[in-house]
């Protein structure tokens, strides 16, 4: 990416990138204090089963429920990293009008 070029080649650039695209451009990973007082890398997290952790009561438990009020930020959990977001994609349940 355009970002993972410029933080390669100008010393000292701070840039954000997605987790998966900075590993894969094999980038320096910050790491970052969770609600549970630890410091931690997104690859840390991830190896210690911190994305689960972050999902735990927080999602609601049908797909038709309200997601409204959804956060994946700061969740409770030794290793949970603090920065989650959440994908949503909108399916009708019925294609009857078209």
């Amino acid at each position: 990416t355009s970002m993972a070029k410029c933080i390669h080649e100008t010393p000292g650039t701070i840039g954000y990138i997605d987790a998966g695209h900075g590993h894969q451009e094999n980038l320096e990973e910050v790491a970052l204090l969770n609600s549970s007082g630890l410091y931690l890398t997104s690859k840390t997290a991830a190896a210690n089963g911190g994305w689960g952790a972050a999902l735990l009561n927080t999602l609601p438990t049908s797909a038709e429920a309200d997601f409204s009020g959804v956060s994946l930020l700061n969740q409770p959990g030794e290793y949970t990293w603090p920065m989650v977001t959440l994908s949503y994609l909108y399916v009708r349940q019925t294609l009857s009008h078209i």
